[in-house]
């Protein structure tokens, strides 16, 4: 008798775990954007395709302050691929394009 409710009580915890990984992806899902977004926060960084190879580079985000004046004065950053060489010139509003994309593609 008492083999009997240990085997009901390890199924309903079975049944329990399956419960909540189900959960969990699905909020996963639900929240991938603000996920990204907090991982370009924290990091500081996004990825940046290489429009000559293809390769992807991360490119370190300059402060908002930085941001601000160099949308004021028309500053480009530089961003040199690590496979390829390749010096890419990007202006603010690339960058916060980027950033957006990153956003919503994840």
């Amino acid at each position: 008798m008492q083999r009997s409710s240990l085997a009901d009580k390890r199924e309903m915890l079975k049944r329990e775990v399956f419960r909540l990984r189900s959960e969990i992806n699905r909020l996963t899902a639900e929240f991938r954007g603000l996920f990204a977004a907090r991982l370009i926060l924290e990091t500081r960084t996004i990825p940046i395709r290489c429009p000559l190879c293809s390769g992807t580079a991360l490119f370190r985000l300059p402060e908002i302050s930085e941001l601000a004046d160099a949308m004021g004065k028309g500053v480009a950053f530089p961003t040199r691929c690590p496979f390829c060489g390749f010096v890419n010139y990007l202006n603010t509003r690339d960058l916060l394009a980027y950033i957006g994309w990153s956003i919503l593609l994840q």
